[in-house]
């Protein structure tokens, strides 16, 4: 979801698997809400095996001046994801029953506004 040149609102992702074995060690993304993104919900997803030192499960990126708010993330597996399994800007978020495993890096990594949290 790109919402750097103009808002996104209410959107929602369901019942998506994807599964990264063949895609090889690049910088690889799963799921990812940028800039301008409001009420994205993800529900019931999963990311599996994802190589590579950037790979991010899912990830809510700013663009620096606007950030993606209001998500909800539920009933998420996110497993053998070499860099993050779940992080970024998630001001005014939800996240409900997501499990997280075998990440390399962080597993779940959280920002809203100037504060952080990191697993």
């Amino acid at each position: 979801m790109d919402g750097s040149t103009s808002e996104i609102s209410p959107c929602s992702i369901e019942r998506l698997w994807i599964n990264g074995e063949r895609v090889g060690s690049g910088t690889i993304y799963g799921i990812v809400g940028y800039g301008d993104v409001h009420g994205l919900s993800v529900f019931g997803c999963g990311i599996v095996t994802l190589a590579g030192a950037g790979t991010k499960g899912i990830y809510l990126q700013s663009t620096g001046t606007v950030e993606p708010s209001g998500c909800y993330l539920e009933r998420i597996l996110v497993q053998n994801v070499w860099g993050t399994g779940i992080g970024g800007a998630f001001g005014d978020s939800t996240l409900h029953t997501c499990h997280v495993q075998r990440s390399r890096h962080r597993r779940l990594t959280l920002r809203a506004g100037d504060r952080m949290m990191t697993l």
